[in-house]
């Protein structure tokens, strides 16, 4: 049997950061849903579905990073050590040109957006208030998500930890603050959420500037040497980004449409389903960043041209990815109430939320699986395959969607969410079809 010389500590110690990571940007979210609905299922409701737009942009950051952290992992696979921090810089420039756009499109042209889309008026001028005030923040954001390709593309990623810790501490600290008016400060509700969310992404950022000037293998890698942007290496970011960055954008637009119809089938539906998104959302981070590090991983291995260790390394994965969700998920369906009342005060949402929290257990069971697969995909550089095979799902995903969304079709709650289980079974199918089939071998980046 095939084996990998790369160690369950080696997987470990490149997850658990990134878990730092993702446990940084969820908080933000479980936060405001947490604290809000103290407060008001409107403000709540709001800052969800504002939460989830601006996901889309900081999205598309994403996965401009994680082309950067693909070449990066790859080329310290090849020993190219100095194209390190050209790839960064250039990552770098590109990400503060596209936040700055981002900026003024959040500032002063969101209003009509969730206007025309959403159907409670009183939502809609909520989660335009949410966006306009969280808007500078998105600048840390894209600082963050640079350095962090580049810590987790080497491989090293204790700078992701501290950054991490230090955001969610921030933003739950200055968020409890801030909608409630403690300590002295001003009750500022859904405002107040908003605020604490911009600070703590500005913080993400600046802890990690911070970082790199005491960190020696900053010069190491070639960091501290400026580079401006440059047409070859704007090239090979384009080339590996360019479908990431797409099949991203499909992604939680995908995700962002099925709230949106959710919303336009009444208000406990929408209320309830961004309750159970808070808690989705936390369950399913361990399984996101072992598939990330798989990613990089994966990416190295090419780089040393060791591509006979990458299927038994992502079997490993996959058993932990596995384990994780049999032994931790069930708790949803033990102590349904009890997750779900931590994020409301409405006692009569309850039992309306423990159906659907079966169906995202049954969709997280698949994803324990196939984000490894789908995950490896891109690992080898081939985005173009990955972005067709999102592509192809996310096309079921929504025709699910709409048709048990569409008016006309009343079905519950629970059967509306098994357009989650379609989506993370059919992506993991087609990912392991493709990673099994060998036709990345061929591939150089």
């Amino acid at each position: 049997m095939l084996k990998t010389n790369i160690s369950y500590n080696e997987i470990f110690k490149l997850a658990l950061p990134i878990y730092g990571g993702l446990l940084a940007s969820q908080s933000i979210i479980v936060a405001d849903t947490f604290f809000l609905g103290k407060v008001d299922s409107v403000q709540q409701s709001a800052a969800g579905i504002a939460g989830l737009f601006y996901t889309i942009f900081f999205i598309i950051g994403y996965g401009f990073s994680m082309g950067g952290q693909i070449l990066i992992a790859r080329r310290i696979g090849e020993n190219r050590i100095p194209e390190v921090g050209k790839i960064f810089w250039n990552m770098m420039n590109i990400a503060m040109i596209y936040a700055l756009l981002v900026f003024i499109f959040f500032k002063f042209f969101s209003y009509g957006l969730f206007y025309s889309i959403l159907d409670s008026k009183e939502v809609a001028m909520n989660a335009t208030s949410y966006l306009e005030n969280r808007a500078f923040g998105f600048f840390g954001t894209q600082l963050a998500w640079c350095f962090c390709a580049y810590n987790i593309g080497r491989g090293n990623s204790m700078a992701v930890t501290i950054a991490s810790v230090i955001n969610a501490l921030v933003n739950i600290i200055l968020a409890y603050l801030l909608i409630f008016g403690k300590a002295g400060f001003p009750k500022m509700d859904i405002k107040g959420a908003a605020l604490a969310g911009g600070i703590a992404d500005t913080c993400y950022g600046l802890t990690y500037i911070v970082y790199s000037f005491i960190n020696k293998e900053f010069k190491t890698y070639h960091i501290n040497r400026f580079v401006f942007i440059t047409k070859e290496h704007v090239n090979q970011l384009i080339k590996v980004s360019f479908w990431l960055v797409i099949q991203y954008t499909l992604s939680i637009v995908a995700w962002f449409l099925f709230f949106v119809w959710i919303e336009n089938t009444g208000k406990i539906n929408f209320e309830v389903s961004i309750i159970v998104r808070s808690i989705y959302s936390v369950f399913l981070m361990s399984p996101i960043a072992l598939s990330s590090a798989t990613n990089s991983l994966v990416s190295n291995l090419i780089g040393q041209k060791k591509e006979v260790e990458v299927i038994p390394l992502i079997y490993k994965v996959i058993k932990v990815s596995f384990i994780y969700v049999i032994l931790v998920t069930p708790l949803l369906l033990i102590f349904p109430d009890f997750f779900i009342g931590a994020f409301t005060n409405d006692q009569t949402l309850v039992p309306f939320a423990r159906a659907p929290l079966i169906t995202v257990f049954v969709a997280m069971v698949f994803f324990s699986i196939s984000s490894i697969f789908f995950q490896s995909v891109s690992g080898t550089g081939n985005t173009l395959i990955a972005l067709l095979i999102e592509s192809v799902c996310i096309a079921i995903y929504l025709v699910f969607s709409y048709l048990v969304t569409h008016p006309g079709h009343s079905v519950p709650l629970w059967f509306i969410w098994v357009a989650e289980v379609i989506y993370m079974l059919t992506f993991g199918i087609f990912s392991a079809l493709y990673m099994h089939s060998g036709r990345w071998k061929k591939l150089r980046i």
